[in-house]
């Protein structure tokens, strides 16, 4: 830097004004930086959010172009949320060489009624042909199963929480059991 009035005597280096402007910007960029991290883990969020919600609507298009009752089977393996269809009956067992359609990655937590998927449980859910509403034709409206190969009937759930599992805004799938109605907050 180039000093009027004065002489350098041989000095070279850097200002402290100079030093200020550079610990500035760095700080301004870092800043940045982070927020674009919680911003894109908020996307992640939402977006695995919204792919649940999709596979409700896409799980009544199934059930009505199909005989029989299909299943939507939501899932956590490997750190990864995974959804896939099954005709007939829920899953029971993980395939890990035919996941299904990844929906999500661990960076969220998804629950059922505040119950937090666990690696390979799987839950179930169908949707009724004569009405939309949720449930199969024995009245059952979700099945929970493990790696046991059993299946258990539970009531209906009212929302799946997806959140971040670190700092971050949460997004939930309201389910209304008796019309079939889903959407997210």
């Amino acid at each position: 830097m180039k000093y009027f009035g004065k002489k350098n005597h041989g000095r070279d280096g850097f200002s402290v004004l100079e030093l200020v402007i550079v610990i500035g910007i760095a700080a301004i960029l870092i800043g940045g930086v982070a927020l674009s991290i919680g911003l894109l883990r908020t996307a992640d969020t939402k977006g695995t959010a919204d792919r649940i919600n999709s596979a409700f609507a896409e799980l009544k298009t199934e059930n009505m172009s199909r005989d029989g009752v299909t299943y939507m089977n939501l899932y956590l393996c490997d750190s990864n949320y995974y959804i896939k269809y099954s005709s007939g009956s829920p899953m029971t067992v993980v395939d890990p060489d035919d996941l299904g359609k990844k929906i999500g990655t661990g960076v969220s937590k998804v629950s059922f009624d505040g119950t937090e998927l666990a690696q390979k449980v799987i839950y179930s859910v169908a949707i009724k042909k004569t009405d939309g509403s949720f449930g199969d034709e024995n009245g059952n409206v979700y099945y929970v199963s493990s790696n046991s190969g059993t299946p258990i009937n539970l009531s209906s759930p009212t929302e799946i929480k997806v959140e971040p599992t670190e700092k971050g805004s949460s997004h939930k799938i309201v389910m209304v059991a008796k019309t079939g109605r889903h959407y997210v907050e």
